[in-house]
């Protein structure tokens, strides 16, 4: 899990409008609602996990609250891979 932290995390800082610091603060907020990356974006991030990790979200997962946080975000990606 720690591999999908380090990985997500990274692309927060590489494409998003955030530091290392303040996202390491801020895993259990809403990425959207703290201006860390917009709606444009996050379509980007949702391709880019979906290539990196060889996975396909379904619409209803985008449901899930935990979806919006960097944490929630990687224990959703952390399910999915292992089940592969």
């Amino acid at each position: 899990m720690e591999e999908i932290r380090d990985w997500v995390k990274k692309w927060f800082i590489e494409n998003g409008n955030v530091d290392g610091n303040l996202l390491e603060m801020k895993q259990e907020e809403n990425y959207l609602d703290a201006g860390f990356i917009d709606s444009f974006t996050f379509i980007g991030l949702i391709a880019d996990i979906e290539e990196n990790f060889d996975i396909c979200f379904e619409n209803n997962q985008f449901e899930d609250r935990k979806f919006a946080t960097l944490n929630g975000l990687v224990e959703i990606i952390s399910g999915m891979v292992k089940k592969i």
